[in-house]
């Protein structure tokens, strides 16, 4: 008997050693009412650098896609994931097509749904089945290698020089379950969970896509409904979080839990949605205010938020991602040319002739 308790000691504290209590984690907070708001397309230069425009060449039927989900800008190639289409194509920095990843179906090595992408180091392509809960991957050629089962549901992840960092579905019940975030090595055992779900959450509503955002220092990670921004080094161990405070705006915790039914409530509640990034000087990403969606860039160092007019939801030309540096957007071909103040002729006879322009700028 006094083994068996013994035992159950050490599996408990070994329970305890995967989890990082947050008490240790230092927190910086922000006061979103405080900051003197500024329209975004009067940002200046020095914190966002000028465009360079990229003229995707999308005359292959295989490369076409109806909207940017993600992008990434990674080994001169770009990729771009459509959740609507259901396709990852790939690109490279000239805007010249190389293919489309991997092939939807139901037989030996196909995909049912990609929910989230990453590019490795070594330019290997890793893809979550969301519907197969199968991790995919793909040589840089765009080669189907493997498809290994995932112990747990995952919605996003982040590829690291050994291992991954897996975002936690909040109806994951296998393993790793009540966690938010998990750390693994190459064979998918998990070596640390964070940040655990509490009782306020809604798993039957999907209020946007989020995912991990890659920056020279860290990993950045938010999941709405939440605050918190979690910034991990890249070796998936958490360092910091910054609380973004919105006042009397936050959305309080017993309406997070039947977003549905308190949906008009939202009219006066500010959020964070699809993606946040964090670099030495700027906070950016995507609000939903008031049930209306916004872009912002605040910069930390004036205490200034340059914020974008309301778009649609599924509207984000405005700040579309980051990647390798860059804070992407886009214009399309139905795009309102008179909101842009100078493009580039060779631009505009892309957009005449049905093309979709990608633009980079250096995010300071």
């Amino acid at each position: 008997m006094r083994n068996l308790f013994f035992l159950f000691f050490a599996l408990f504290l070994q329970g305890c050693a995967k989890q990082q209590n947050l008490s240790s984690v230092p927190e910086d907070k922000i006061d979103f009412d405080q900051l003197e708001r500024i329209p975004l397309n009067e940002i200046s230069d020095s914190l966002l650098g000028g465009k360079k425009y990229i003229l995707l060449d999308m005359h292959d039927e295989e490369l076409l896609f109806g909207a940017i989900h993600k992008v990434l800008c990674k080994n001169n190639r770009i990729y771009i994931l459509d959740r609507k289409f259901n396709k990852l194509v790939v690109f490279d920095m000239k805007g010249q097509g190389i293919g489309k990843v991997g092939t939807f179906g139901q037989g030996p090595g196909e995909y049912l749904d990609i929910a989230d992408f990453d590019v490795a180091e070594d330019g290997k392509i890793y893809c979550i089945d969301g519907q197969l809960d199968k991790l995919f991957s793909y040589s840089p050629d765009l080669t189907f290698l493997s498809a290994t089962s995932l112990p747990f549901d995952a919605d996003i992840l982040q590829t690291l020089e050994t291992g991954f960092l897996f975002g936690l579905s909040s109806w994951n019940h296998k393993k790793g379950k009540g966690s938010k975030v998990v750390l693994v090595d190459e064979e998918i055992n998990i070596l640390k969970e964070y940040l655990q779900y509490d009782d306020f959450f809604d798993p039957n509503y999907w209020l946007s896509f989020y995912q991990f955002v890659k920056t020279e220092s860290h990993i950045v990670y938010n999941q709405p409904i939440d605050n918190h921004v979690y910034l991990f080094n890249h070796s998936g161990e958490l360092e910091k979080s910054i609380n973004i405070d919105f006042g009397d705006k936050n959305v309080l915790d017993e309406d997070k839990k039947d977003i549905e039914r308190n949906i008009e409530k939202f009219d006066n509640y500010c959020l964070l949605r699809d993606f946040v990034v964090v670099t030495d000087r700027m906070i950016g990403g995507a609000l939903w205010d008031g049930r209306q969606h916004k872009v912002f860039l605040h910069d930390m160092e004036n205490m200034k938020c340059y914020n974008s007019e309301v778009v649609l939801d599924s509207d984000m030309s405005w700040g579309t991602g980051y990647s390798n540096g860059n804070w992407i957007t886009y214009i399309d071909p139905d795009s309102d040319l008179s909101k842009y103040k100078s493009l580039p002729d060779s631009v505009r006879h892309h957009l005449g002739k049905e093309g979709f322009v990608l633009c980079l700028q250096i995010l300071h």
